[in-house]
């Protein structure tokens, strides 16, 4: 059974203005002194504020660069699926942005855009393991139409 704190607990949502003040605060100050600056003003947490900053606000949302892709290639053969260490190396980009990067690029690897997978007749014969495909009429299923 859930607790009493926590049916009372209701989710505030960030608005722009938060958003705002929190960048601001954190340009201007370290993001620890910043982070203490604003729990009393926004009344959250400070671990709600610091986690708005590092995880949303400070990220870069920018297409990712070929030096980028380059390095989230080496990095994950080096270290394997250590996202956050991976995402160490790169500039403004959080451990989840990196994974999905290295996920999408494995797959252009794994299928470039010039092959379809199946789309070829023979493709589909060589992985089915079927000579020919037999013809299918419609009209045998539904002799009506």
């Amino acid at each position: 059974m859930k607790s009493e704190k926590m049916l009372q607990r209701k989710v505030k949502r960030f608005t722009p203005e938060d958003d705002s003040l929190i960048r601001k605060y954190c340009n201007k100050y370290t993001i620890k002194n910043a982070v203490k600056k604003l729990s009393s003003i926004l009344e959250r947490s400070e671990r709600s504020i610091r986690e708005r900053f590092t995880k949303f606000l400070a990220l870069n949302c920018e297409p990712f660069t070929k030096e980028e892709d380059q390095t989230i290639l080496e990095m994950q053969a080096q270290f394997g699926n250590k996202w956050k260490l991976i995402a160490s190396y790169l500039q403004s980009r959080s451990d989840i942005q990196t994974r999905i990067r290295y996920k999408q690029l494995k797959k252009e690897i794994d299928f470039p855009e010039n092959s379809i997978p199946n789309d070829n007749p023979d493709d589909f014969n060589e992985i089915f393991g079927i000579e020919e495909i037999p013809e299918f009429d419609f009209n045998d299923f539904c002799p009506d139409f």
